[in-house]
């Protein structure tokens, strides 16, 4: 079979025309269309209320965020404080160690959470740096 036999259609065949018009008859009443634009509005409204009832609106930009239970905070040269707090998300309890501005806010990438059953090793891990700064073992 040569290529010039794999194609259905071969060279000669008449080209493939397509309508490029909507028929006469097909085309929609300005009745329909206004009728679909109401449907859209109503349905549009209904997602509105439904949202309205079940999204929490956002906090208000002065609302600072809640830091937890603070139980260590540690003043640093540039205004800037380093907190360790007890905090829950979804009613369940993490670590949060991280930076907060003099604003009241935590600075932005300067934040870390541990989860309760990682707090023993990262325990651990901070005692061995402690170590290792005051000369102990390496």
């Amino acid at each position: 079979m040569t290529l010039r036999n794999a194609f259905p259609r071969g060279p000669t065949a008449a080209p493939i025309s397509y309508p490029r018009f909507t028929p006469p008859g097909n085309s929609p009443d300005d009745d329909d269309v206004a009728a679909l634009a109401r449907e859209a509005r109503d349905a549009l409204a209904r997602a509105r209320e439904l949202l309205a009832r079940h999204v929490e609106p956002p906090l208000p930009p002065s609302a600072k965020p809640d830091p937890g239970v603070i139980l260590a905070e540690i003043a640093r040269g540039d205004g800037t404080t380093m907190r360790v707090s007890w905090r829950l998300f979804e009613g369940k309890p993490f670590v949060a160690v991280g930076v907060w501005g003099d604003n009241g806010w935590p600075l932005r990438g300067k934040m870390a959470t541990v989860k309760l059953r990682e707090l023993t090793a990262v325990i651990a891990g901070l005692v061995a740096a402690v170590e290792k700064r005051d000369g102990g073992t390496e």
